[in-house]
């Protein structure tokens, strides 16, 4: 079984951190920017109309599409973690121990779970499992939604009764 206890654990941890950090400054410069750029432009707006030449000469403009894509900017909120590795080498094991959530993944020798396994961040009774053809076209396969609510909902409140407690 894998082992993500002590210095393993406390250094994925602190990746995760670091990377939650980057992408909160990241955020925050892209929103100063455009703040910034919003206010060169109104404050130059009338002078640039007057020299017609300077732009033909000096495009320090963004064009639109720039600009649109600065506004479309959106960092990714939730972390994304790829874990890979050899037939039986404890992946989905990592996964149960890493996620505390208990084993609700099927674990075993050989090729058990052969196949990406994708997850998302939802409330506990909203979780579910699905299958999906391939994960370019994210087409569910027909009847393949597995409802998991009623496990992480029991979890969830063990979880809080041992923290209380």
């Amino acid at each position: 079984m894998a082992d993500v206890s002590g210095k393993h654990f406390q250094r994925i941890k602190k990746i995760i951190e670091s990377n939650n950090a980057i992408k909160r400054s990241t955020s925050a410069t892209v929103k100063q920017f455009q703040a910034l750029y919003q206010d060169f432009i109104a404050a130059i707006s009338t002078n640039y109309e007057h020299l017609g030449t300077v732009k033909d000469v000096a495009d320090i403009f963004l064009d639109e599409e720039k600009m649109r894509l600065l506004e479309q900017f959106e960092p990714l909120q939730n972390v994304q973690l790829a874990v890979c590795g050899y037939n039986s080498s404890g992946k989905t094991s990592f996964l149960h121990d890493f996620l505390g959530c208990g084993k609700f993944l099927p674990t075993g020798t050989g090729a058990t779970t052969a196949r990406i396994v994708k997850f998302s961040y939802k409330p506990a009774d909203e979780t579910y499992i699905r299958e999906v053809d391939s994960f370019l076209t994210m087409v569910e396969q027909e009847n393949s939604r597995t409802d998991l609510s009623a496990y992480f909902a029991d979890y969830e409140r063990a979880r809080k009764v041992n923290v209380k407690g």
